[in-house]
């Protein structure tokens, strides 16, 4: 069985940001959220996860989500879910946690800060679900 790729993965600041661009299935799913408590890690105020290449998610995806957040609020760190694909809109509708998540689906961070730090720091950018390197 393949390992899912894991997701991008760049520190700009006080900030982390994560790509998400795959199915979250169960086994996506337990990679990514191996990957946000690694973001947890590297910054104090605050994890985005761009959720725009989502295209299928099931119920141990929206757990990873939802316990991203709540491990995030115990830490003070904001984990937002940018840019969430309609799939997860109406997920989170219908599971009635759009209240509770962090949600902002006009942010473009995730695409401008891979410019930046291609530009200004040649950094190590990966892409979900083939890694490579900008």
């Amino acid at each position: 069985m393949l390992e899912p790729p894991e997701p991008c993965s760049f520190a700009v600041a006080t900030a982390v940001y994560l790509t998400v661009d795959t199915d979250l299935d169960t086994h996506a799913a337990a990679a990514l959220s191996a990957q946000i408590a690694g973001a947890f890690e590297q910054t104090e105020q605050r994890v985005v996860l761009d959720c725009s290449g989502v295209d299928w998610v099931d119920s141990s995806g929206l757990r990873v989500l939802l316990e991203a957040t709540r491990l995030g609020n115990a830490r003070d760190i904001n984990v937002v879910v940018s840019k969430p694909s309609a799939v997860l809109l109406r997920l989170f509708t219908l599971a009635d946690v759009a209240g509770y998540l962090h949600i902002d689906d006009t942010a473009d961070d995730c695409q401008e800060l891979h410019t930046t730090a291609r530009a200004s720091r040649g950094a190590a950018v990966h892409s979900f679900p083939v890694p490579h390197t900008v």
